[in-house]
């Protein structure tokens, strides 16, 4: 029977009530987020009406600083929960790795350079924190608010939400353009990053032996190749990206272009209330902000399952066989025979 692959929900599974708890409240916090917009609209209408009591005023203000407090107050309840999850999580799988290190062939760690082992033990599982913390919440909030407004904006009138999303297939075209093969960059990406862990490690271990015989100059060019190439990959990817990326900004917060000439004609001909008119100029600028936060997070995504990857493939090596039963000891000597050693890839 075929294993089943490791993954990161694997250790999410015992811990997933916080993480529940943290989505339910930043999806309450992103909607009370919401809420102010809404109450602009109705704000703007009743001066549209010529309300000129400014008692009126009062209590769809007074729900707009409530909302706005309520936000703070459960943004800041759904991250204690998602950390307080999180670093559970975190405490199981660092608990395994120690575990599975007990296990593996002493061979596994001296064939593993020691930069990568130590990226993989310390810096992935460190990385795992961002998206676990915070883009599991934040994400989930921030994708399915937009889409129960846009559900609603559908309700109120399905031409103008129409309108509204005109610009969105040169967003998503955008998105294509910078996610292009994005796997294997990424790859390319920590492998470059444990060259450098390697480099500094082996430069700094060994600084007695590469000054005694006069090595500086080589050991030194080797960490600074790994740390140049490090550096200009990482440059060359997000300078193909950047483009990409503000384009698709650009047309996000770019919606105006079409709502209002559209609009301003439907209002003009009937077909549509200032009312509506008006939630749809407003709440188009208030669903702009978390679908731009959901964009930037579905990088993360991808990188943290990069992070897990290296940390499953420890987790997941042949440990040592060990016998059933001991074997019996006749003789307390210990004999060499037939021992033979040389360097990896020597020729003598």
């Amino acid at each position: 029977m075929k294993q089943k692959k490791l993954s990161i929900y694997t250790f999410i599974g015992s811990r997933k009530q916080g993480f529940i708890l943290s989505v339910i409240l930043s999806l309450l916090g992103v909607a009370a987020e919401m809420v102010p917009y809404f109450v602009g609209v109705r704000v703007i209408c009743m001066m549209y009406e010529g309300q000129n009591d400014l008692h009126a005023y009062v209590l769809p203000l007074g729900i707009a600083v409530a909302a706005y407090i309520a936000r703070a107050l459960l943004t800041t309840l759904s991250t204690w929960a998602s950390h307080k999850a999180t670093f559970d999580v975190l405490y199981e799988i660092r608990c395994a790795l120690i575990e599975k290190m007990k296990r593996v062939p002493l061979g596994y760690i001296q064939e593993t350079p020691t930069g990568t082992l130590k990226n993989t033990i310390v810096d992935n599982v460190d990385g795992l924190e961002q998206y676990l913390a915070h883009y599991i919440p934040e994400l989930t909030a921030n994708l399915l608010v937009p889409l129960v407004l846009i559900v609603y904006l559908f309700i109120v009138s399905w031409q103008m939400t129409l309108i509204m999303f005109l610009t969105l297939p040169a967003v998503v075209l955008c998105c294509v353009g910078m996610m292009r093969g994005f796997d294997e960059k990424c790859r390319k990406f920590y492998a470059a990053k444990d060259a450098v862990n390697d480099a500094v490690i082996e430069y700094v271990n060994g600084i007695e032996v590469i000054k005694a015989f006069n090595r500086s100059a080589d050991s030194y060019a080797k960490y600074s190749n790994a740390v140049y190439n490090n550096a200009k990959f990482g440059y060359e990817w997000q300078k193909g990206a950047q483009g990409f990326l503000s384009g698709a900004i650009c047309i996000l917060h770019s919606t105006m272009l079409t709502i209002l000439p559209i609009g301003y004609y439907f209002w003009h001909k009937d077909s549509i209330s200032v009312e509506v008119l008006l939630t749809f100029i407003i709440l188009a600028i208030g669903l702009m902000t978390p679908m731009i936060k959901a964009m930037f997070m579905f990088e993360t995504t991808t990188k943290m399952e990069a992070e897990f990857d290296k940390i499953a493939a420890v987790l997941e090596a042949p440990e040592l066989v060990r016998p059933e039963t001991s074997a019996p000891l006749t003789s307390h000597e210990v004999v060499l025979k037939n021992v033979s050693f040389r360097y990896q890839n020597a020729e003598d």
